[in-house]
């Protein structure tokens, strides 16, 4: 499970298995909430979460920006009547190099989240 968007999905959509006393149920971690507020917090905190590794966070970057793709409108960017393009994110951009820029620049950002190993060894990676 990859990105903001895939991961609020999975565990976004609680249950009510019950109302006295009030018990919300997360499908995706198996997990009972007692309030809304406490699912919330649950999804608040999965979402924020930084990757641990940085193949990752360059996946979160990538399912964030150009989501799935579609058997019948590929993937998420796509240009507006105006000529513009806009992202996954919903952000537009003038044209290719500064939506290439924003790629680039929030898939560096997503990897300096991520905590340096110890071992910095390519297996460390894997």
């Amino acid at each position: 499970m990859n990105g903001k968007r895939e991961k609020t999905q999975a565990h976004g959509a609680g249950r009510v298995l019950s109302y006295e006393p009030l018990t919300i149920h997360c499908d995706a971690c198996d997990c009972d909430y007692g309030s809304w507020e406490a699912f919330g917090r649950h999804v608040d905190e999965i979402v924020r979460r930084p990757p641990s590794t940085r193949k990752e966070a360059v996946m979160d970057s990538i399912a964030d920006h150009l989501g799935d793709i579609d058997a019948e409108d590929g993937l998420d960017p796509y240009l507006t009547d105006a000529g513009r393009i806009k992202c996954g994110c919903l952000m537009e951009f003038p044209d290719i190099t500064a939506w290439r820029e924003h790629l680039a620049g929030l898939i560096l950002e997503r990897l300096d989240m991520v905590a340096s190993p110890a071992d910095p060894s390519p297996e460390a990676e894997r």
